[in-house]
């Protein structure tokens, strides 16, 4: 179930990106470290759950 939640909150991130890109040159500058944090939080996840 935490995969389904993870793959429809990347999807989110993808779709926000777009909406962003559309509006503003500047939506690297929150997607970038967001996408990371969730990425690093991630691993994390995995390695605590092994």
């Amino acid at each position: 179930m935490t995969y389904l939640k993870r793959f429809i909150f990347f999807i989110y991130l993808i779709f926000m990106g777009f909406l962003f890109t559309k509006y503003t040159s500047l939506h690297w500058a929150f997607l970038l470290p967001y996408s990371l944090l969730i990425l690093t939080e991630y691993a994390l996840f995995i390695k605590k759950g092994k």
